[in-house]
């Protein structure tokens, strides 16, 4: 390799040269201005010396090349320059290389414009519709989703659509032909439509597999496939109160009403997330009133819940003794042991095996000074305990229980007393 001073040299010598008509052809004279620019720019490489005076010569030059670069241009021909692009790959990219290089006209510019916005928005789509994708738990699949979310975002959808349909000013030597382009921009957002067309049966699947996982006992599993089935369809109702229901099988009560308010919030007739809510504002908030309010518009709206969710008659019928239960239990809070009574004998006509209502009336009838009244009640709730299907009720047999123990060993004191 020849010296700095040798190589400044002649990169002076061929600039010179560059407009002479009488040495070569304008093609050569401005190939041999390129490669002696090109040589400079091996050896600033490589050395570690550059003395000041060496800088400017190379700086005096670089602003020569620039300003006349253009008019030794025009005369050589596309193809000729374009060869050169493609033999010197490595080089391809700077400058002196880039020169002349064919303005785009407007419409096509604009069309451009436009495929880069396309392929932004489209990969923004993706982004999130992966990242929602992640929600409840890492597996395989979300385990390689989750390192294309990394790729997409680390380099950032904007900067990647850029990179595809090489938007800059002036572009560059290595610019792909517009066909790729568009058909980048085109292939995107059909996966990015794809994606979003597919979320309500990916989001089906999850659900129902969450049900599966809940039937085998596998509350852990369960949540995790209503939470990603919740993520990719947010207003999917049923997924946010099954996933209410396996919250509280975990105790989690906080994210359960949460998640039967988001079900409330998508379906205002969901007559089971209105009872649930409900019986948590009575069993951990203690307001009552607040109860009361949430069941007597699930009670008005029972007709509509059955024909939007299509229930069966058996189901009506736990729902709706499930609603008189609670309604009372909310009455009797309220010091309305009346109305509560009247909610209790119509839950009772619904379901008349269950234990809750039984419970509950006790507590009425004890409540109107009813003793006697109140433990064949409380009697009944215990006897029929086997039947209880929630945390609840089995608290109200319990407590059932202890009324009776007291009573009875309260009867035994005055008799003996006598």
């Amino acid at each position: 390799m020849r010296t700095l001073e040798e190589a400044i040299s002649d990169y002076q010598r061929t600039l010179a040269e560059l407009f002479a008509e009488t040495t070569a052809d304008p093609e050569s004279r401005l190939l041999a201005v390129l490669l002696a620019k090109d040589e400079i720019a091996e050896i600033l490489d490589v050395t570690s010396q550059l003395s000041v005076g060496d800088l400017h010569r190379i700086q005096t030059l670089d602003k020569k090349l620039k300003s006349s670069i253009q008019g030794a241009a025009t005369s050589i021909d596309e193809c000729a320059k374009n060869e050169w692009r493609d033999l010197l790959p490595s080089r391809a990219d700077q400058w002196w290389w880039s020169f002349n290089r064919p303005k785009r006209h407007w419409l096509s510019r604009a069309l451009l414009a436009l495929a880069w916005i396309a392929i932004a928005i489209a990969l923004s789509f993706i982004v999130e519709i992966l990242k929602r994708f992640l929600a409840g738990g890492i597996d395989v699949t979300s385990t390689v989703l989750q390192g294309l979310v990394a790729l997409l975002v680390g380099g950032s959808a904007v900067q990647l659509a850029r990179q595809l349909v090489n938007l800059k000013d002036g572009g560059s030597s290595v610019d792909p032909p517009r066909r790729i382009k568009f058909v980048a921009a085109a292939a995107l957002i059909l996966i990015a439509f794809g994606l979003e067309e597919s979320l309500p049966k990916i989001s089906a699947y999850y659900s129902n597999r969450g049900v599966i996982e809940k039937e085998a006992g596998n509350i852990t599993g369960a949540i995790e496939s209503y939470e990603r089935s919740a993520s990719l369809k947010p207003d999917d109702a049923v997924t946010h109160y099954n996933l209410g229901l396996a919250y509280e099988a975990v105790l989690e009560k906080d994210k359960a009403e949460s998640e039967y308010v988001a079900a409330l919030r998508w379906d205002n007739n969901m007559c089971f997330a209105y009872d649930r809510l409900a019986q948590l504002e009575i069993t951990r908030h203690r307001d009552f009133a607040a109860a009361l309010g949430l069941l007597n518009t699930a009670i008005e709206r029972v007709a509509a819940c059955e024909k939007h969710n299509d229930l069966d008659s058996d189901t009506r019928r736990r729902l709706e003794y499930s609603l008189f239960e609670n309604r009372a239990w909310a009455q009797l809070g309220l010091k309305h042991p009346l109305l509560a009574k009247s909610d209790l004998v119509a839950a009772q006509k619904l379901r008349p095996e269950a234990p809750g209502a039984h419970c509950l009336l006790g507590d009425v009838l004890s409540e109107l000074k009813q003793s006697s009244s109140a433990q064949g009640e409380w009697e009944k709730c215990v006897a029929q305990g086997q039947a209880a299907d929630n945390e609840n009720e089995a608290q109200l047999i319990s407590n059932a229980q202890e009324k009776i123990s007291h009573y009875t060993s309260t009867s035994g004191s005055k008799g003996t007393h006598k």
